[in-house]
């Protein structure tokens, strides 16, 4: 009924397919492929028979179960989806490291679930494609040119003229002091 495995005791049905001698692997590479193969195959079934198994427990369970697993199912891909964001945004910010310079202003501006597969994978090649597009846009010497200047509407506000009487900051501070420290009576 059983074969004994080579490497151990372990026994192998008769009807498994890696049992059979006229389907023995010419080199290892082969061999690796039909490993791959029946791993493949395998993981194919049990998601199968998983999805099976969740059918039929959803099948049996009363409206109030059936809503608090609808519920905890949701707020489990939330989750998934807001790390899933935040493994794209560090991704997105390693990959325009040195072709922009500041990605970290850039990814805020990004939709990043743009750049999530449906499994809440990061897609490699959104990534790729939005640095060649960066890379496009920024001149060579990006580093080395000067930045422009602000808008007017940005910049910081001129001092006040006049004030202080040429003092410095730490003399104006201390005279401040002298003014709100109460004096001590003449003995």
């Amino acid at each position: 009924m059983t074969d004994m495995a080579e490497a151990g005791d372990m026994p192998i049905p008769d009807d498994d397919p890696t049992s059979t001698v006229t389907d023995a692997p010419t080199s290892s590479e082969d061999e690796a492929t039909k490993w791959k193969a029946l791993a493949r195959k395998h993981e194919k079934q049990a998601k199968t028979t998983a999805a099976e198994l969740e059918r039929l427990r959803r099948e049996q369970m009363t409206e109030a179960d059936q809503a608090q697993a609808t519920a905890r199912d949701a707020g489990f891909t939330e989750g998934i989806a807001a790390g899933a964001q935040k493994v794209a945004a560090a991704e997105i910010k390693a990959a325009l490291t040195g072709v922009v310079p500041n990605p970290g202003s850039i990814v805020e501006d990004l939709t990043l679930t743009k750049f999530l597969t449906d499994d809440y994978e990061v897609d490699a090649d959104k990534v790729a494609s939005l640095v060649e597009k960066y890379r496009g846009l920024v001149p060579a010497n990006a580093e080395t040119a000067t930045p422009p200047p602000p808008a007017p509407h940005l910049r910081p506000a001129a001092p006040p003229t006049g004030t202080g009487g040429g003092q410095s900051p730490k003399e104006r501070a201390q005279a401040a002091f002298e003014r709100i420290t109460p004096r001590k009576p003449a003995a």
